[in-house]
């Protein structure tokens, strides 16, 4: 009789992990528009040939060649949303900081990889792009997460692309789906290792969005996955096969890769080969 029991608890904590993992009921309708193109990381950047990631003409190039784009968002100390990705400055702009801890104009004096250009800000991306090509627009987690989406929606309201919302962060993607649950989002997610926490360990909340267990909290419209993880991870495996939640792959380095990645994976994001523009 204990046996039975415990078999009973265990079916019962599988079939709510299983349920945990619905994505939106019609996240395979909303996110169809977007499954014709590929999309440039970071822009149609080449930091090589002094056109370095997230700067303005990376996304010229993305627009002129027909690519979509991704991108990544801050909000700066006087409530100015830019495109840049790192958490610190060192990489990119050579020097210490956040581009969060810093205004706008102190962000704009330095100089993206040893080039000529600056970090732009989000309106200059958006008047470059223009609705010619869909955007994926990450958000980038921030305490004060709520200040930057509500800015970002701010700047969005009147614009007419196409574009998606995702994020790493449950908070910003349910953040969402409570204040403007029209537009698609997703959960970005890897599997995550010590050195992707600022406390050095893989807290149960990591653990909890590696696996998608957080989707009930959140029902995403798609999960954005590394590409090389992602086939050996059971909540990814289960969500795409058993709930057919849209799957968007980062980040792509080559056609052999795009070619495997197409076996799991709806949407392409790619960066340092050149693929054609639509599927």
């Amino acid at each position: 009789m204990v046996w039975f029991w415990i078999l009973l608890v265990l079916v019962l904590l599988a079939l709510l992990a299983v349920l945990a993992l619905l994505p939106n009921k019609n996240a395979r309708q909303r996110m169809e528009p977007f499954g014709a193109w590929r999309y440039a990381h970071r822009g149609l950047h080449d930091n090589d040939a002094g056109v370095p990631e997230n700067s303005l003409p990376a996304f010229r190039k993305a627009v002129d060649g027909g690519y979509g784009i991704e991108l990544d968002l801050h909000l700066t100390t006087d409530g100015k949303l830019v495109v840049f990705h790192d958490d610190v400055l060192d990489r990119v702009c050579g020097v210490s900081g956040r581009p969060d801890s810093m205004t706008f104009e102190e962000l704009e004096q330095l100089s993206l990889l040893g080039t000529g250009e600056r970090m732009p800000l989000f309106s200059e991306v958006l008047s470059v792009v223009d609705g010619k090509i869909p955007m994926i627009v990450e958000v980038k987690y921030q305490k004060n997460y709520d200040a930057l989406c509500t800015a970002m929606m701010e700047l969005l309201k009147d614009y007419k692309g196409l574009y998606c919302v995702e994020s790493f962060h449950p908070y910003v993607v349910r953040w969402m789906k409570e204040h403007h649950p029209e537009i698609p989002r997703g959960l970005l997610s890897s599997r995550y290792e010590p050195k992707d926490s600022e406390t050095g360990r893989v807290t149960f909340g990591m653990r909890l969005a590696q696996e998608l267990l957080v989707n009930f909290l959140i029902r995403p419209d798609f999960v954005a996955y590394h590409h090389e993880y992602a086939p050996g991870v059971w909540g990814f495996k289960t969500a795409r096969r058993l709930w057919h939640c849209p799957t968007v792959a980062w980040t792509v380095r080559s056609e052999a890769e795009e070619a495997k990645a197409r076996e799991h994976f709806d949407v392409i994001i790619f960066e340092r080969y050149l693929p054609a523009p639509r599927v």
